[in-house]
């Protein structure tokens, strides 16, 4: 389903929502539509992807708008459902997971903020990501790599930013070029899971075999 379609869908659902009830609905899809602005032309799956791949990560608790938005949005889904128009109804699914774990106070800061991953991380984020990832492998992995292709957005001058924000230092005079200041982040995170592995094997009880 191409963006512009879903807009007028949750439009259409948020209309009918008024007429049934006479008031008008708390759902916050009004100010949800216009996450799509500019988007229209787009399929609702490439956009949704575009936003989870820059959604910042961890968890959060649903706020009270954000539950209501995604209840409002199950009950669309199953309407969809219903009336067996389920790739619509898939479109639905993945926007209910985009606001998994969103803990914005209102639809309009959620909406505000989301707009700002489909412009894509700045060299900020990529350091915010970083130090909140730094116990995780995985995860630091992943924001590594895709610093590592980032060579758009993250040039040398901005790599080097990045790597002294990340390490709390200004870089030696050896280091040079942007891969080099990448490399001393990499290597700070992999001594730093050496020194917990120790710590966690000095912790841990010995026994008896």
């Amino acid at each position: 389903m191409k963006a512009g379609a879903l807009v007028t869908l949750l439009g259409n659902f948020d209309d009918a929502a008024v007429v049934a009830t006479g008031t008008k609905t708390r759902s916050g899809l009004g100010d949800f539509r216009r996450l799509f602005d500019g988007q229209r032309d787009k399929d609702v799956k490439k956009v949704v992807a575009a936003l989870v791949k820059n959604k910042p990560d961890g968890v959060q608790a649903d706020s009270p708008a954000i539950r209501i938005l995604r209840e409002t949005l199950s009950k669309i889904e199953k309407c969809l459902r219903s009336a067996a128009a389920n790739k619509a109804a898939d479109d639905i699914v993945e926007l209910e997971a985009l606001l998994d774990g969103c803990g914005q106070a209102s639809i309009e800061e959620f909406v505000r903020e989301a707009r700002g991953w489909l412009a894509g991380l700045t060299p900020a984020d990529y350091l915010s990501r970083l130090k909140r990832q730094a116990r995780d492998n995985s995860q630091f992995d992943e924001t590594i790599e895709r610093l590592r292709a980032d060579k758009k957005v993250v040039k040398k001058p901005e790599m080097f930013e990045i790597a002294q924000g990340f390490l709390g230092r200004e870089l030696g005079n050896k280091i040079k070029t942007r891969e080099a200041a990448l490399n001393e982040i990499v290597k700070w995170q992999l001594l730093d899971a050496r020194r917990e592995a120790r710590g966690a094997n000095i912790d841990r009880p010995h026994t008896d075999r």
